[in-house]
């Protein structure tokens, strides 16, 4: 996916440097105006796709947002003033600094794909549960409120036991002082 909103944004950003070139001189600021909503929209709609990690299209998303705010402020200021006719290798040049920006943006889209995990090799499918724990013996030391210790634990465990008297061992994991659950989410359900 994020191949394909590269290409759709330098293909608009191709035909912007082309309009600038054809153009009369101070026309070029609302084509590159419409060019640039036009980008953001695409990735816009990137966004609202039901796909997961769409986190990774948002630094592209902010790279154009930042773009239609400079083209809107170029076009409201730059009304009255002459504008000089564009030269086709500064447009070139430009256009190729912006193609390479918004590759550098869209980074995470290529590099995060939609891993699935890896396939479990035990015999049985794994569920999932959580809960948080409260030890109201103890405040929470990085509460100001007095409020009890609270403690977030997650569970994997063999769904769809046939023999109800066959037991497993308990595996404590923990992730360690500020990680993150799930970057061990493949570990804990292998174990």
């Amino acid at each position: 996916m994020g191949l394909i909103i590269f290409a759709v944004l330098v293909i608009l950003e191709i035909v912007l440097a082309i309009l600038i070139c054809k153009k009369e001189a101070g026309t070029h600021r609302r084509t590159r105006l419409l060019v640039r909503i036009a980008q953001a929209a695409v990735v816009a709609v990137a966004l609202l796709l039901p796909f997961g990690q769409k986190w990774r299209f948002v630094p592209a998303l902010g790279l154009l947002i930042l773009l239609l705010v400079i083209a809107a402020l170029r076009l409201l200021l730059g009304r009255n003033k002459e504008a000089r006719p564009k030269k086709p290798a500064g447009v070139v040049i430009g256009c190729v600094l912006l193609v390479l920006l918004l590759g550098i943006s869209l980074f995470p889209a290529f590099v995060f794909t939609g891993y699935k995990g890896l396939p479990v090799s035990g015999g049985y499918p794994v569920g999932e549960a959580s809960a948080i724990l409260i030890d109201s013996s103890r405040a929470d030391p990085f509460e100001q409120d007095g409020s009890s210790r609270e403690v977030p634990v997650h569970f994997y465990y063999p769904a769809s036991v046939q023999d109800s008297t066959e037991q497993f061992p308990l595996v404590l994991f923990s992730h360690g002082a500020f990680g993150y659950y799930q970057s061990n989410t493949s570990t804990y359900m292998e174990l």
